[in-house]
């Protein structure tokens, strides 16, 4: 027997006190007992020492370690004192204990909640954005995943492309797969496709006097831009901002993105604004490649590496057009939507977002909206990552984004976009010894 399962609700069942047998947890369980803190390791100083969820907490050598795994409506709670060995950034945790006077959490249980299960079905339609290896199995970077297509999966090639094109940057695939447990897809089945140039204009918002005009620095006159749905706001004169955001922006830019010639349609010529407006902080998009925060939004976060993971999700929105175009055709909506100049594409990881409103309609659900968002969530990762910058910041800066009291943001619940990014990041960005793993090394175990 290697642990003991407790019945009933899940809120009601709460372990509070252990009494360790062998390897064997035995526990009480106490009604409307809450852990202190509930979510993800957000900071890793040591084992002693790390946040769960933005709260501090320390450890001691009286605190106990338990991998907690659900069972229909209970749990089985097994005792691991080695688990204090695996604490790292993006483990979720179950702390329990009381705050000191530093209004730390002094741990007296910590349980590790079970990840997500490996090994399931992955399928989608993205643009390659780097062709990592070519034998013995062909694997790309796309959907913000790594794809291994075996030499065994007969690929199938649709437009344009000959009938043996490989897998090439920026053409389009479709694929289906499983995840395994090392993050990594192994499609079963592959097609690939060309860009086809729909209705993206390179100039389309920034030549439109009317819905755009770029602040004037030697003026210090602010700039305006009207995104449509009453999103609108000035673009202040101040360089430094601007130029902050256009620095992150371009290191963002994928480098299958800048060794397009100027004159390819499928080259996206990204643009970066702060604008100002008080009610609105979802990062947009237009097709023409400008992306605009708030300054108010630059405001909560709190280095680079967090407006990074802002700026990117947008960024992700654009890349991922093609798909969204197709939809948005269908949709009875998308006469209006494509009648505008600049289509805003508000950041995945939103409660209502008005493309994905767009895409739930076409599809009659909410399945092709939340498919979107999680796609792009996936691919800002990939921005993130290959662009050096610190992925671990994203789900807390979404938190920061969403939360409506900025100083409280890291102390509450996290949204469901934080919890996905937090997801993805256990599965496909690993951690050792509580630190992420650098760019290069990661680059070099593809």
């Amino acid at each position: 027997m290697s642990g003991v399962t407790y019945h009933g609700s899940v809120k009601s069942k709460i372990l509070v006190s252990f009494l360790f047998c062998g390897a064997v947890l035995c526990a009480l369980a106490q009604d409307a007992i809450k852990p202190t803190a509930d979510g993800y390791v957000f900071s890793y100083t040591s084992k002693s020492s790390f946040s769960v969820n933005g709260m501090e907490v320390v450890t001691t050598p009286d605190t106990q370690y338990a991998r907690r795994v659900k069972e229909g409506d209970g749990y089985t709670d097994t005792s691991d004192p080695s688990l204090a060995d695996r604490l790292t950034l993006g483990t979720q945790v179950q702390v329990f204990g009381d705050r000191n006077s530093h209004h730390q959490i002094v741990a007296q249980q910590i349980f590790f909640k079970q990840p997500t299960p490996q090994n399931y079905i992955a399928s989608g339609e993205a643009v390659i954005q780097e062709i990592i290896s070519s034998k013995p199995n062909t694997v790309v970077e796309a959907d913000g995943y790594k794809i291994s297509i075996p030499a065994t999966v007969n690929i199938q090639r649709q437009g344009q492309l000959a009938a043996n094109a490989p897998p090439a940057e920026n053409l389009w695939l479709n694929y289906t797969g499983k995840l395994g447990a090392d993050g990594l897809v192994v499609a079963n089945q592959a097609t690939l496709k060309p860009f086809v140039f729909g209705f993206r204009s390179k100039d389309a918002l920034r030549a439109d006097g009317d819905k755009f005009l770029a602040p004037d620095y030697a003026a210090n006159r602010a700039g305006k831009v009207n995104l449509g749905f009453g999103i609108v706001g000035s673009i202040p004169a101040d360089k430094k901002l601007q130029q902050r955001l256009q620095t992150i922006g371009e290191r963002l830019i994928p480098q299958c993105q800048k060794d397009m010639a100027d004159s390819d349609l499928q080259k996206i010529h990204f643009h970066f604004y702060a604008f100002d407006n008080k009610r609105f902080r979802i990062p947009v998009a237009s097709q023409d490649g400008s992306v605009f925060v708030t300054v108010q939004t630059v405001e909560r976060m709190q280095n680079d590496d967090e407006l990074a993971a802002v700026l990117a999700d947008a960024m992700a929105q654009a890349l991922e057009w093609q798909p969204m175009q197709k939809i948005l055709q269908q949709s009875k909506d998308a006469s209006m939507m494509m009648g505008m100049a600049g289509i805003p594409s508000l950041g995945p990881l939103t409660v209502i977002t008005l493309d994905s409103v767009a895409i739930s309609k076409a599809h009659g659900a909410k399945k092709g909206g939340q498919n979107m968002e999680r796609q792009r969530a996936r691919v800002a990762l990939a921005l993130l990552h290959d662009a050096g910058f610190d992925v671990y910041q994203a789900p807390v800066a979404w938190q920061l984004l969403l939360a409506r009291n900025a100083k409280k943001a890291l102390t509450e619940p996290l949204p469901p976009p934080s919890k996905y990014l937090w997801s993805v990041l256990v599965e496909e960005y690993p951690v050792s010894s509580g630190k992420a793993d650098a760019p290069t090394e990661r680059a070099a175990s593809k």
